[in-house]
């Protein structure tokens, strides 16, 4: 993995863990955020893991990170 790509990842997980925060204090069904890495090593998907009903996977290959949570809590239904 190069350093943009690892660079990239560092930055979508940090804003995964603050999605997190904001999502357990506003009470919203959200238990934990799973990335997937596709085979160059960057975030090709991201598993909303919840509470009270199934998991769901969002496609967010290519995304930036605010894009990223943009199409999580759009897609997710978290807002």
């Amino acid at each position: 993995m190069n350093k943009e790509i690892e660079g990239d990842n560092d930055l979508k997980e940090y804003c995964l863990d603050m999605l997190l925060g904001m999502c357990v204090k506003a009470g919203v069904d959200v238990s934990r955020f799973e990335p997937k890495k596709g085979p160059d090593g960057d975030i090709v998907a991201v598993t909303i893991q919840r509470y009270f009903s199934g998991p769901q996977t969002i496609c967010v290959e290519s995304d930036a990170p605010i894009t990223m949570l943009k199409e999580i809590i759009i897609k997710g239904h978290l807002g």
